[in-house]
């Protein structure tokens, strides 16, 4: 798959596409990825964990992947919120209309944008969120 997707492109992808697409990109910007999603389907881990665990000079933390308009499940939402009360950032990262969404579990949308590129503006966003 081609790095350089428009975002009219990326309206038409799954979760799981998506997840790879950043995946590429934030290796191309220097972070390190952990797929706890793929990880799981190969070794049966505990379910309700973020999808990503990414490390980098500008942000680390957990991100759970969403496209549209699907919903946490319960066990993500609590997840999430223990992973915060420990200190470690944890959120959810929504693909919807073209634009990026960063959620926190209790309140919701905390910043949206839209980028062509997500290699480094979208560890910014995050950096800047928290």
């Amino acid at each position: 798959m081609a790095l350089n997707r428009t975002v009219s492109e990326l309206k038409f992808m799954t979760e799981r596409e998506w997840e790879g697409y950043l995946i590429r990109h934030l290796n191309k910007a220097g972070a390190l990825v952990f797929s706890v999603s793929s990880t799981a389907k190969r070794r049966n881990q505990a379910v309700d964990w973020p999808d990503l665990y990414i490390c980098s000079r500008k942000w680390t933390g957990w991100l759970e992947l969403k496209t549209g308009d699907r919903p946490r499940a319960k066990g993500q939402e609590k997840r999430l919120m223990q992973i915060e009360n420990e200190g470690v950032r944890a959120y959810i990262l929504r693909f919807k209309d073209g634009m990026y969404r960063i959620e926190k579990p209790i309140q919701g949308c905390v910043a949206a944008f839209v980028c062509e590129d997500p290699a480094a503006e979208l560890l910014n966003r995050l950096r800047a969120v928290g």
